[in-house]
């Protein structure tokens, strides 16, 4: 079949996030003709335009950048691209600096200042001489979208990108269906970023019901390489309330207790407490449950009157649905619980070198459909904003120099077979008379990989039966998805990917045995520096998965045992 439009670029952009949008403006920058292409609205969705205020920004002028890259990889738990460290924050000032003069430019606050003019830096989750910065979400998502359109950068919203086209082995474009309203589209690129986020799995969280590993499962379905699969995230977040805000919560003095009113969290990270890493507070929560000292609470009440006013403005979501509620968080305490995200945050996803490029030609990738390679496990609180920042310049840079010397031009031929295959597979769903329902199978999935047991505190056991299960659903319920318009051939496709990504991450966390980051194995309750200091990569080829490990290199800082203690482990 034919598109109903074919759109030509030198670099195609996918996803609308921070990634994407300062991608897409670094490759206009360079000279590129450049699409961006989101399946929403860019500003509008997505985890950055909810990114509850958490910015790390590095200042040369003040802060020791050897103790930010070492602290950095301590709390990352030395599964840090070391290399992509001193790049991080090598990059991350001056892009963070450029972005907020652009906010001023165009009238809106980015970066929080005092009445002094000087920027607001705060200690959150996992600073110990580190810092982050207090970001208004919202206005920088605005000022990169107008950024990127008053650079020229074309801007194709509520698409939703289901294959990557390849000739001769290199990415070309992509295939993309408007799910309102059933149109198709045909893109021709040069070079070709993804930077459309990870699979959060439809779980509970503010901002990602929608990212549902669409590209990640697409670039896996063409051999792209994964890697840290198993190191699924999670945040916290109110239990019966869809909110976000723990960063700046735990920063203006958010308790964590236990059903014995014990701030627990002092005997799961001493030199933390409350504000441990995001793993250290969602497997200690599931530890206190499992051993019947739950529920768990947040106890907001110490909070000033001036931390209260800051709260309320940057976390204008949050405070709207406490408010529809009925309830003030400053006055009572909420219960509180683990926010499955799955890939996103710092999960794993598409391994990428220091120029953001994959292992198949033509394709880069940058932000959270990455591993976020320098963040280790994850690290430290608004180093996702940083990196997803800086990825994306470097990409966008990259994939623009890509496009002018090694891009080629279309070839209508070479690329026929693939297309025609590709758009059989998105479009099977409207093709059949009946069949199972999308919401469902999703039910299925997240059966199998959100609860404690394969989330959290797997076992040989527990991982088994959910990767046998999950290949069940992949074999007998994907094939027989139905849909009867556009809307649910969408969720047919979310739920085709979901059960992808799924199959990929409970792969590497069976493979791995031993407990690091959110990774934790009740029959290898240690981390094992002498044997699993390695990246897990993993590679589709057709429906085989190959399992590669690469020992991680450590040129500024070695592990300083071989075996210790991870997160979700009482030490005292």
């Amino acid at each position: 079949m034919k598109a109903d439009e074919v759109i030509k670029t030198e670099v195609l952009v996918i996803g609308g996030g921070i990634a994407g949008a300062a991608a897409a403006i670094a490759s206009r920058k360079a000279g590129a003709d450049v699409v961006l292409v989101d399946k929403a609205v860019v500003a509008r969705s997505g985890q950055s335009t909810f990114a509850a205020g958490i910015y790390a920004v590095c200042f040369p002028d003040r802060d020791n950048l050897d103790d930010w890259a070492e602290e950095m990889i301590d709390l990352g738990e030395y599964l840090n691209d070391q290399a992509w460290v001193d790049l991080l924050w090598e990059r991350n000032n001056p892009a963070a600096m450029e972005l907020d003069r652009w906010g001023s430019e165009y009238g809106r606050q980015i970066l929080e200042r005092d009445e002094k003019g000087n920027y607001i830096r705060r200690k959150s989750r996992g600073h110990i001489k580190t810092f982050h910065c207090i970001m208004n979400s919202i206005p920088m998502m605005d000022t990169l979208k107008q950024k990127a359109l008053d650079l020229g950068v074309r801007i194709i919203e509520r698409v939703m990108v289901t294959e990557f086209i390849r000739n001769e082995g290199r990415v070309v474009g992509a295939l993309g269906l408007n799910p309102q309203t059933g149109k198709t589209y045909l893109f021709q690129a040069r070079a070709t970023i993804a930077a459309a986020s990870g699979a959060g799995f439809k779980s509970a969280f503010m901002g990602h019901k929608n990212l549902t590993g669409d590209v990640l499962a697409a670039a896996c379905r063409i051999g792209v390489a994964v890697q840290n699969m198993e190191n699924v995230c999670s945040n916290t977040c109110a239990r019966r309330f869809d909110i976000h805000g723990l960063n700046l919560f735990v920063n203006v003095g958010g308790k964590l207790t236990n059903g014995h009113g014990e701030e627990f969290m002092w005997s799961y990270q001493p030199d933390l407490g409350n504000r441990g890493r995001m793993q250290d507070l969602t497997l200690s929560f599931c530890q206190e449950v499992e051993m019947g000292r739950g529920p768990i609470f947040m106890d907001l009440t110490s909070a000033s009157k001036a931390d209260q006013a800051l709260c309320r403005k940057i976390l204008p979501e949050t405070f709207a649905t406490f408010a529809a509620a009925g309830i003030d968080p400053f006055a009572q305490k909420i219960e509180w619980m683990p926010a499955f995200m799955g890939t996103l945050n710092s999960g794993g996803g598409i391994r990428i070198d220091l120029e953001g490029a994959t292992n198949i030609p033509g394709l880069f990738a940058a932000g959270d459909i990455t591993p976020e390679p320098p963040h280790g496990t994850y690290s430290f609180g608004g180093v996702n904003i940083a990196f997803c920042h800086v990825s994306g310049i470097v990409a966008g840079e990259k994939a623009a120099a890509f496009a002018k010397k090694e891009g080629r031009a279309w070839d209508d031929r070479g690329t026929r077979k693939e297309i025609q295959e590709g758009w059989e597979r998105t479009l099977a769903p409207l093709k059949r008379i009946s069949g199972a329902d999308s919401m469902e199978v999703i039910f299925h999935i997240q059966s199998k990989i959100i609860p404690k047991e394969y989330g959290y505190l797997r076992t040989r056991t527990t991982l088994e039966e959910g990767l046998s299960s999950i290949r069940a659903i992949r074999k007998d319920e994907i094939p027989r998805l139905h849909a009867r318009d556009p809307h649910e051939l969408m969720r047919c496709l979310e739920a085709q990917n979901l059960a992808e990504v799924g199959e990929l991450i409970l792969t590497a966390a069976l493979h791995r045995k031993e407990s690091r980051g959110w990774h934790f194995r009740k029959d290898y309750p240690y981390t094992d520096n002498k044997n699993w200091l390695k990246w897990v990569t993993l590679t589709r080829r057709e429906e085989e998965i190959l399992i590669n490990e690469i020992p991680v290199p450590t040129p500024r800082k070695a592990p300083p045992a071989e075996i210790t203690v991870p997160p979700g482990v009482r030490r005292r």
